[in-house]
C-alpha cells in the first residue's frame, strides 16, 4: 500500500469533520481576506471543505499510476 492512501484518508476524514464542526450554521465559508481583515470572497461549505482533498486525490492518481 502506498503511503499516500492513509494521508488521503486522513485529509478526507478531517475535511468531513470540519464540514460539520466549523461554523455549522454558516451557508458560506470565508476563503480569502484583505490586508484590512475584510472577507474578499466566500465559498459554499462543500466546496470550501472538499477542495483540498479532491485536489490531493486528483494529483496523486497520476503520480501513483506512474
Amino acid at each position: 500500500m502506498t503511503p499516500a492512501i492513509p494521508v488521503l484518508a486522513a485529509m478526507i476524514a478531517l475535511a468531513a469533520w470540519a464540514y460539520w464542526a466549523v461554523a455549522p450554521d454558516a451557508e458560506k465559508i470565508p476563503m480569502q481576506w484583505s490586508l484590512r481583515g475584510n472577507v474578499n470572497w466566500s465559498a459554499p461549505r462543500l466546496i470550501a471543505f472538499g477542495f483540498v482533498p479532491v485536489l490531493a486525490i486528483a494529483i496523486s492518481i497520476p503520480i501513483t499510476a506512474a
